[in-house]
């Protein structure tokens, strides 16, 4: 795109030298030439990206040309957004499972900052609600070992189809924040994202607030067995997915009978936070 400069206003060819030589303009270029359509998704002019955007039939090959797709949802020009819209609802039925799960790691919890859309907003989160994505979007939760995975789980959870992925997500996550997260929410049997934020008064007598997360949450729609989720998550390698674990065992300790055999163990574990918390429910 630098080397293209397709942010940048070229001179106009002065006209001696269009009377000798033409000039071939970018919407003839994008007219004749295969793929460039997707190239010029980024082009300066309003025009080109609304013709691009006309142009693509095609599935998306790629995750990062399906962001690029879905960021033009988001433009700035209101006829832009529309042929945007169009070419969603176009392609993206289309467009493979693996592609669309890959890009929702850049696009989950987009959707708190782009201002501009409204009903578009619709059409992206319908594609990233598809059974088969969800399936994709967890082999990737439990298999990548770098990244925001657990982020990216948070927000998709908004989401019931990654419901019945949770469990195994719960137990064979590479990532201990990830598993952390998904025995939590299998814990509490309930699935909680941030939308937006909010003020949190700290003084109204001095007019002092803080800007804080706000969360939605909803109830899971696959039955869960509280005590398993717990006995398993105290016994997790990661010190973080015990820590969820006996955080949930003293929230719901009048719930379970043996809440004293349960902590004992763990008055010797490695994590000091868990051994206090341990300690705590045995007094």
């Amino acid at each position: 795109m630098d080397a293209a400069q397709l942010y940048r206003w070229r001179r106009a060819t002065p006209i001696h030298a269009r009377l000798f030589r033409p000039v071939i303009t970018d919407r003839e270029q994008l007219a004749d030439i295969a793929g460039l359509q997707f190239l010029f998704l980024f082009h300066r002019d309003g025009h080109i990206r609304e013709a691009a955007l006309r142009k693509v039939a095609e599935p998306v090959p790629a995750a990062f040309l399906f962001v690029a797709l879905a960021w033009r949802l988001n433009d700035w020009v209101a006829e832009v957004r529309a042929a945007a819209a169009d070419c969603a609802t176009r392609v993206f039925p289309i467009t493979a499972p693996d592609v669309i799960a890959e890009a929702a790691m850049v696009l989950l919890g987009r959707g708190g900052t782009w201002g501009r859309w409204a009903s578009e907003r619709h059409i992206l989160e319908q594609t990233l609600e598809r059974v088969d994505v969800a399936e994709n979007l967890a082999d990737i939760f439990a298999t990548r070992t770098t990244g925001p995975a657990a982020t990216a789980l948070r927000h998709s959870l908004r989401s019931a189809t990654m419901d019945r992925h949770l469990a195994r997500l719960a137990r064979t996550a590479i990532q201990p924040a990830v598993r952390a997260l998904a025995t939590q929410v299998l814990i509490e049997g309930v699935a909680r994202w941030p939308n937006g934020w909010r003020w949190r008064w700290i003084d109204k007598s001095m007019g002092i607030r803080q800007a804080e997360t706000a969360f939605e949450s909803r109830s899971l729609t696959v039955p869960s067995d509280r005590l398993a989720e717990i006995m398993a998550g105290l016994n997790d390698r990661s010190a973080a997915v015990r820590n969820t674990a006996i955080v949930g065992l003293m929230r719901h300790r009048e719930m379970i009978p043996n809440v004293r055999d349960l902590a004992a163990p763990l008055l010797k574990d490695r994590s000091r936070r868990v051994r206090e918390r341990a300690e705590f429910l045995l007094k």
